[in-house]
């Protein structure tokens, strides 16, 4: 009651101008980022004036500003408790700003009241009821047909935000509802764009959510426009350097990269994630040195511990192109020292094939996945170096991290089942494959054709070619340009399905063909010499008919030599060597929530 009179006290007197004053002093200091003063501004107005919804709104305003600084400071990818505090005091200045509003039926404060709750929702990563303020604010500002406000397309875009970052975690669960979201996110970006077609953060949300979608080139058109509207936005040029990587244009996503890199530089900022993909793009284009560099200089410039261990895997990417074993060991010692012995105690290196006993659950979900990069790459560098069964030993690691954790990882049945198959255990191998394909298969935007190629070759090697076909057409599919599966399929179907390779099974499974090579040589060399002894005449056509004889024979000798080892080479290490995927630590696409804030 006291409470009333005294709101209704304030309305009648002149104690109003003290309190626009306090305001608009508190409105100073924010600007200022002087968030202290700010906030005993915003309170002052508050206590002689408790339903001043403006004042409770940049009260809210405040708090997120706090929690952005908190949030930036912090090297942590999970948000700090500082982080979460000033988020959650926000939210509650908003809900009590957007109340008011509404039962002034202020439409316009009430709508971005909520838009600001639902930032803070967001951030605090409650995605679905940041989505319900802001399909709550959407409704309120189009139905009263103000679309000349400056935020009015606001909550359309933040709602593609949330949307998209649900995506993102059912895309890392390898749910198929991810593309559900990201179609929902695309559709409420291009709505912000017709309520103002000059916004280009929308275009840019939207481009994200095509490219998620696998629809680059109609990405790219976004990014464009993004680029066309600011010129100078680093994370436009960056995600349009994505889509362009993920076309196969690589050098020209080298050329994106670079612009990022080049903003960002000009503005004295770090930009690891550029430095990363350049990086990604120049593995891809064989120029191994250069994209060591740029990993050592995302390296550099990581501010955050989970792109620190991206680039130190990257960098071991490298060094196992080179092939050679001196380099192997190093990128073995980096990975071991720069990622998996910090955690060496949490993860129970030398326990967990004893009891299993890992804890994590303090620790980064990004980083708990580059733990699980960094020991699929130590296994596939002892699996190239032979050690297969040690390779196995940290390819199991990694996959009851996956187990312990629900993350669902092909690429360690991947290795897995490459290390089986040089065991020749073509079972085994299958068995790994498949449930790799079972991971793949249950996400359409992970493509990946070479684990169908790997598997051909281990049905092969069981005899079972038809099988193998089916896999290599399946990988053609997928990727028509495999060299690998069309060599082994142009081989395979060049002899008969049902009989398999006769040819060649009989050259492998002759232990006598030296013998057979030596008695081949010992009449070439006897058409040779033969004539050449005593004082014979031989016709001119004769001599041309035995130098025919001789070049058969020379390649019955070379078939009989060599055959049975292409064969084999063609199952063996150098092929898998060169059917590994690119690094797998290519980073997210750059694309984040801004509050807006209206006085």
């Amino acid at each position: 009651m006291y409470m009333a009179q005294k709101v209704e006290s304030i309305g009648k007197s002149d104690d109003l101008d003290m309190v626009d004053e306090n305001y608009h002093t508190g409105i100073r200091f924010y600007s200022c980022m002087n968030y202290t003063d700010a906030l005993n501004s915003f309170n002052q107005v508050i206590r002689e004036n408790p339903n001043c919804p403006k004042a409770w709104y940049m009260k809210g305003s405040t708090y997120f500003a706090m929690a952005l600084k908190s949030k930036a400071d912090s090297s942590r990818e999970e948000l700090s408790k500082e982080s979460k505090k000033y988020f959650n005091f926000s939210q509650y200045c908003y809900h009590v700003a957007a109340g008011i509003a509404k039962e002034r039926k202020v439409n316009t404060d009430e709508a971005a009241a909520l838009i600001g709750e639902g930032g803070c929702f967001h951030e605090l990563r409650k995605y679905n009821r940041a989505i319900d303020c802001f399909s709550k604010a959407a409704n309120i500002l189009g139905s009263t047909q103000i679309d000349q406000l400056k935020f009015c397309n606001k909550p359309w875009y933040s709602k593609g935000i949330s949307l998209y970052e649900l995506g993102q975690i059912y895309k890392e669960k390898n749910l198929q509802e991810a593309n559900e979201y990201f179609g929902q996110a695309r559709d409420s970006f291009q709505q912000a764009i017709e309520k103002d077609p000059h916004d280009a953060a929308a275009y840019e949300g939207k481009g994200s959510a095509l490219h998620k979608l696998n629809k680059y080139e109609e990405a790219i058109f976004c990014f464009n426009e993004t680029i066309r509207i600011h010129p100078n936005s680093p994370k436009a040029w960056y995600n349009k350097g994505l889509s362009l990587h993920n076309l196969g244009r690589f050098n020209e996503a080298i050329d994106c990269y670079v612009a990022s890199l080049s903003i960002h530089q000009k503005r004295g900022q770090k930009d690891p994630n550029s430095w990363n993909d350049r990086g990604n793009a120049l593995y891809n284009t064989g120029r191994y040195e250069e994209a060591k560099e740029c990993y050592e200089a995302a390296l550099t410039e990581s501010n955050t511990l989970y792109l620190k261990f991206y680039a130190v895997i990257n960098i071991a990417w490298c060094l196992i192109a080179t092939g050679k074993q001196d380099i192997l060991n190093n990128a073995i010692r980096r990975l071991d020292n720069d990622v998996l012995n910090k955690y060496s105690n949490i993860l129970g290196l030398d326990r967990i094939e004893s009891d299993g006993k890992l804890d994590l659950d303090e620790v980064d979900r990004n980083i708990v996945h580059s733990i699980i990069n960094a020991l699929d790459i130590k296994g596939f560098i002892l699996y190239k170096q032979n050690k297969c069964h040690k390779a196995l030993f940290y390819i199991d690691k990694s996959l009851k991290i996956c187990s312990k954790y629900g993350i669902r990882n092909h690429y360690p049945w991947y290795y897995k089942g490459l290390i089986l198959h040089k065991l020749e255990k073509y079972n085994e191998a299958i068995d790994s494959y498949l449930e790799a394909m079972d991971i793949l298969e249950a996400d359409p935007n992970n493509k990946f054709a070479e684990v169908y190629v790997a598997m051909a070759y281990s049905y092969k090697r069981n005899n079972d070619y038809k099988t193998a076909i089916k896999n290599l057409k399946k990988a053609l599919e997928i990727k028509p340009t495999l060299v690998t599966a069309h060599e082994l399929l142009a081989e395979l179907e060049s002899s008969s399905v049902n009989d398999g390779l006769q040819f060649l099974k009989f050259w492998t499974a002759s232990k006598n063909r030296k013998v057979l090579a030596a008695v081949l040589i010992s009449a070439a060399v006897f058409l040779v010499a033969y004539p050449m002894s005593g004082d014979m005449i031989i016709d001119k056509d004769i001599k041309q008919l035995r130098l025919e004889i001789n070049l058969i024979l020379v390649g019955f000798i070379a078939t009989v030599l060599l055959l049975p080892d292409i064969g084999k080479a063609k199952v063996g290490p150098f092929e898998f060597d060169r059917i590994i995927d690119q690094p797998g630590s290519k980073t997210k696409l750059d694309l984040e929530y801004s509050p807006i804030l209206k006085e």
